[in-house]
Order: C-alpha cells, then sequence, then structure tokens
C-alpha cells in the first residue's frame, strides 16, 4: 500500500484532524479525518495501478529492445552497412 500513497500525507491530515478538534472546530477536524480516509482507502488501487503501468512500461521497452535487434540482424553489416537491401 505505500506505493498507493506515494505524493499524499493522510499523517498530516490526522495531525489537521487533531488540531482542529482540539480547536473546536468539528467540521474541519471531520473533513481532515475524511481526507485522511479517503488517502489510505485508494492506496492500494493507486498502487495497483501504478504496477500495472511499470509492467506495461517494461513491457513495451523490452518489445522494442526486440524490435530493434531484430532489425538491426536482418540488415547486412549491421547499423553501420551503407548498403541498401
Amino acid at each position: 500500500a505505500w506505493l498507493g500513497l506515494l505524493g499524499t500525507e493522510p499523517d498530516l491530515e490526522i495531525a489537521a484532524a487533531r488540531s482542529a478538534f482540539e480547536a473546536g472546530d468539528m467540521d474541519a477536524a471531520i473533513a481532515a479525518a475524511v481526507e485522511a480516509e479517503a488517502a489510505w482507502r485508494a492506496a492500494p488501487d493507486v498502487a495497483r495501478g501504478r504496477m500495472v503501468s511499470v509492467a506495461l512500461l517494461i513491457a513495451a521497452a523490452g518489445l522494442g529492445i526486440l524490435l530493434l535487434a531484430q532489425v538491426r540482424h536482418r540488415r547486412p553489416g549491421g547499423w553501420s552497412s551503407g548498403r541498401t537491401p
């Protein structure tokens, strides 16, 4: 879940909720607590999406490398050949 929490700081929201509660501002306390809860609840889905994105990026890079290797393998003399097929 830590991957899903990157870029968010629910602990700061909890601290804000605590401060607002101690100051007697219930609306602000509830709003900050709800923000923190939303970040924690969304973290698994966000992490899953980020992992899928990274996996697809790695797969695309690997496919690109394989395609470049195929093109290079088919050209006589490799990349440096000035000849045309």
